[in-house]
């Protein structure tokens, strides 16, 4: 979504320090988020096993979630419907999830050569960048990628941690999944969408919304 970027920069430029959103405790949450890579360095890259109960639609789905430390998913909704933007905020423990539903990735693309090195969808990619500027700690940006087979699903999970607007450090995708609530892995893998929790806001488009 090409002008999302553009339209977030608006919100950042055109408020003041009173209206950003609330964020959470930082030492609370550089506890969790810090040395992410580290902590567990010897384990790989998620690999999802099989898993019959999913029955992808077409065979692939391609999820994204961008993870920040705001506390009211309604507020950052409120944002997103200001500017027109549809998306579905999930509230978690302490943070909110930005929901992305992205096409599906092209496996046989020379970009799945560099493995969790290669970029973020350009959608996940550009809630990141902005909402990493208002947020001293950031936020993480994580996509799945399945396909299933003849009832077979496989795919993988990657994720990168963004600051001040650029893209960081890749995270380990398995420790992220260890760390964060259950609701996280759920909504990676399909087995839930954001609709399933009674606390997930949708922002809907403003008609009148200048364009």
């Amino acid at each position: 979504m090409s002008n999302i970027d553009e339209e977030f920069q608006k919100i950042i430029s055109g408020m003041s320090p009173e209206q950003l959103p609330e964020t959470t405790d930082a030492d609370a949450l550089l506890g969790e988020y810090k040395d992410l890579n580290d902590a567990l360095e010897a384990i790989d890259p998620l690999d999802i096993p099989e898993d019959e109960s999913l029955h992808l639609e077409n065979g692939t789905q391609t999820v994204g979630c961008v993870l920040a430390p705001f506390i009211d998913a309604t507020q950052i909704a409120h944002i997103l419907e200001i500017y027109g933007i549809e998306r579905w905020v999930v509230q978690l423990d302490g943070q909110v999830a930005i929901w992305c539903e992205l096409e599906a990735e092209d496996n046989s693309s020379v970009e799945q050569l560099l493995g969790d090195e290669r970029p973020m969808p350009e959608e996940c990619d550009a809630f990141a960048r902005v909402l990493s500027q208002l947020s001293p700690l950031g936020v993480i940006a994580v996509v799945s990628n399945l396909s299933e087979e003849d009832g077979e699903v496989s795919g993988s999970v990657r994720a990168r941690r963004y600051l001040k607007g650029k893209p960081e450090e890749i995270v380990s995708a398995g420790l992220l999944l260890a760390g964060v609530e259950l609701k996280v892995e759920d909504l990676l893998l399909g087995r839930t969408a954001p609709q399933d929790y009674s606390d997930s806001v949708k922002a809907a488009k403003n008609p009148k919304t200048k364009k």
